[in-house]
């Protein structure tokens, strides 16, 4: 009988060959999202970091509604805030130039006293408003060597706000929308549009079916998650992290938050605990070209769903201690009422 060579070599070897190769893989996956969210360094040209830039409708929203920690930071020089101030509505706004901002934001620095209560978590979102996003750069990299990863600028600079309240003043004549630094608009605030809980329970049964085109995404933190549940179905993307991680190219988008990156025709339903944090991620999502997003109506405080794993539990910052979960009967899916719905919204045929 002739004999038989493996020319492949020991299945153990194989196994190996294998196991390394998969580790590489997962390692490298794991350190691509470390780096985006540690270090924030999310693309663009050259050494420029890239930074999402919100309109100021969003920015206005972010301060009136407080859906998540924020702080605006105006880096101009003293004599060009004086020249143009912002708008009074913005609220309290800490003026620190851009050379300064390192200084301020270290944790061996002194938060000015000028600019009012303490210098902002590494948590928060801070709003860097420059005469124009591009002049946000030295401000962007004092921010990142002090641990600040929630960074975004504003979409045409400190300009835009006094160019969006001139539009806003003078809304009865002219253009309908102001035309901001992407060369798209931006579309005065109607109001978020709403999905109710029967209607999102009916897309969660069809999400992920062939044609089905939605995306539901949970933008709760992620501590409140992981201790009172998460709707099966949902993918999790904190309303903190949204503005930049709609700026990602898909394939570090995926890297970063595990599941692929909805394109912009897709329907993004939002869902926070109530609707607040939903209803400004909604806002930044249709300024960053997403044309059909909309607000889950109740958040998960509303959702009481039979056999559901989510909890029901007041409103509570990080940091502090978490509350106790309310217990909530479950209530009945409205499918009649939730299909008719997604008809009259256009979401199903």
């Amino acid at each position: 009988m002739p004999s038989i060579t493996n020319v492949g070599g020991s299945i153990t070897s194989l196994v190996a060959l294998t196991s390394i190769a998969w580790g590489i893989r997962f390692f490298r996956k794991h350190a691509l999202r470390r780096s985006s969210l540690e270090s924030g360094q999310l693309g663009g040209r050259g050494n420029l970091p890239a930074l999402p830039a919100l309109t100021p409708a969003a920015v206005r929203k972010l301060v009136h509604q407080d859906p998540i920690p924020h702080r605006l930071i105006d880096i101009r020089q003293p004599n060009e805030v004086a020249a143009k101030p912002l708008p009074s509505d913005l609220g309290p706004v800490a003026c620190i130039p851009a050379n300064e901002l390192g200084t301020a934001l270290s944790a061996r620095g002194e938060w000015p006293v000028s600019c009012g209560g303490r210098r902002p978590s590494t948590e928060a979102l801070l709003v860097l408003i420059g005469p124009k996003p591009e002049h946000c750069l030295q401000a962007v990299r004092a921010a990142r060597s002090s641990g600040y990863r929630r960074l975004a600028a504003v979409r045409g600079g400190a300009q835009s706000f006094l160019h969006h309240d001139h539009h806003n003043n003078n809304s009865g004549s002219g253009r309908s929308r102001q035309e901001n630094g992407r060369g798209s608009f931006d579309k005065p605030d109607s109001g978020p549009r709403y999905l109710g809980r029967d209607a999102l329970a009916v897309l969660l049964s069809r999400a992920g079916a062939p044609g089905s085109g939605c995306v539901i995404l949970d933008v709760r933190r992620s501590d409140e998650r992981s201790m009172y549940g998460g709707i099966r179905g949902t993918h999790h993307l904190p309303a903190a992290d949204l503005p930049q991680a709609l700026d990602l190219p898909p394939e570090q988008f995926e890297a970063t938050w595990r599941f692929p990156k909805p394109a912009k025709n897709t329907v993004l339903a939002l869902l926070s605990r109530g609707e607040r944090r939903a209803v400004w991620a909604a806002r930044v999502a249709e300024d960053a070209g997403w044309t059909r997003p909309l607000c889950c109506k109740g958040g998960t405080a509303g959702w009481q769903m039979a056999g559901s794993n989510v909890l029901s539990y007041p409103h509570y910052e990080r940091g502090e201690e978490p509350p106790e979960p309310h217990v909530l009967p479950p209530r009945p899916v409205g499918e009649t009422e939730g299909f008719r719905e997604l008809r009259m919204k256009g979401l199903i045929a």
